[in-house]
């Protein structure tokens, strides 16, 4: 048997992004393999970047370092995967050192970790998204070579467009509800339950 109800969490609809890397005089698009929401998801974000290992060393750095530039988040590949609130955290430390923007590179390509931000709605106030170990490789090599030496090479920046809305109309969900009987203990009942994100 099938359900349909009204109400529920408004739906959250993704229009136009992108994210351009602008470095040696050239833009480079950057894929971003998700974006979560937030309440400053709409416009354009255009700084330079801070790449660290874990979000720990951003908060060391803090705010008069991180303000208004885009951070980048490079899991190291020798810890194990982390959890969702690991996650949540990660794009939080952005938020708490006023980073105009949070990129979070997973250390374990092709699992929920890259997908886990997509249209996620929590108290994150700038736009966080994934991209992938290649490019996050890419970025952490052009900021130690500026890092290293700022005479030769320029901070590279980044230019991050977000466009989004909620629609206006209620959500429509769908409850798909079977009852199967068991043969040892019928009399018990077993509820299961799954939320799916698409």
């Amino acid at each position: 048997m099938e359900v349909k109800r009204e109400g529920g969490t408004p739906e959250w609809i993704r229009a136009h992004e992108s994210l351009t890397l602008v470095h040696g005089g050239k833009e480079v698009p950057i894929k971003m393999m998700t974006m979560a929401r937030s309440p400053k998801s709409n416009g354009v974000i255009d700084a330079e970047i801070v790449v660290v290992k874990m979000e720990s060393v951003a908060y060391k750095m803090g705010k008069n370092k991180l303000s208004c530039k885009i951070l980048v988040i490079v899991e190291p590949k020798d810890i194990n995967a982390r959890s969702f609130h690991d996650r949540l955290g990660i794009a939080l430390a952005g938020t708490r050192v006023d980073a105009a923007a949070v990129l979070y590179v997973p250390n374990i390509p092709g699992t929920p970790a890259e997908s886990l931000y997509d249209g996620m709605v929590w108290p994150v106030s700038i736009p966080a998204a994934t991209i992938t170990q290649k490019d996050g490789d890419y970025l952490q090599k052009l900021y130690d070579e500026a890092v290293e030496k700022p005479n030769e090479f320029k901070m590279p920046r980044m230019k991050l467009i977000t466009e989004s809305y909620v629609k206006p109309e209620p959500a429509i969900g769908n409850n798909i509800i079977a009852e199967i009987k068991g043969r040892e203990s019928p009399e018990k009942i077993v509820l299961l339950k799954a939320k799916l994100n698409p």
